[in-house]
């Protein structure tokens, strides 16, 4: 009798940690990473960029996935074509220029595509100012969510191509 109560009370144990294992198991929780709407009021400040381009040119599209860690002076900028293959990490000072080409597989780096100020296109994500690399007859266009500060949007063209950057997601360091 004792032992058959033992049992019971056991199997009983056994499943309600079971249910209370399987209900928080479910448990919905966004994996999405939010926007948000930080005051970033100045390119001197540290931040965070993620999200996500499709840069297209003559008769082939490159798509990825980038972040961009903004710490005083210096700028780290990871590119990735997929989270299955390698990515590409480059380390820039404000002063430099960066070069739209990096953008693309190194197989294709015959392409000639502008070269543009760190700052000046950091300053793109920010809203703040748009530039003409060089004037090389760039066009820029920004586009905004309702409620936010930051462009969620921003195309950059020319007669030979056209990226357009997805802003996941700016914070503050």
């Amino acid at each position: 009798m004792m032992l058959m109560k033992k049992i019971l009370s056991f199997i009983s144990n056994l499943l309600l940690i079971s249910a209370l294992y399987l209900f928080a198991g479910c448990a919905s929780v966004s994996i999405e990473p939010q926007k948000l709407n930080e005051n970033i009021s100045s390119i001197k400040e540290n931040f965070t960029i993620n999200g996500k381009f499709k840069l297209s040119f003559r008769d082939s599209k490159e798509t990825g996935y980038f972040t961009i860690e903004k710490y005083r002076s210096t700028v780290s900028m990871t590119l990735g074509k997929n989270y299955l293959l390698p990515e590409k990490d480059f380390f820039l000072d404000l002063r430099e220029n960066f070069q739209l080409v990096d953008f693309l597989d190194t197989e294709m780096n015959q392409i000639r595509l502008p070269d543009v100020p760190v700052q000046s296109f950091l300053e793109l994500f920010l809203g703040i100012n748009n530039f003409n690399a060089n004037n090389e007859e760039i066009n820029i266009n920004l586009e905004y969510e309702t409620g936010f500060t930051y462009p969620s949007k921003i195309f950059i063209a020319n007669k030979e191509f056209e990226l357009i950057v997805l802003v996941k997601n700016i914070w503050k360091n």
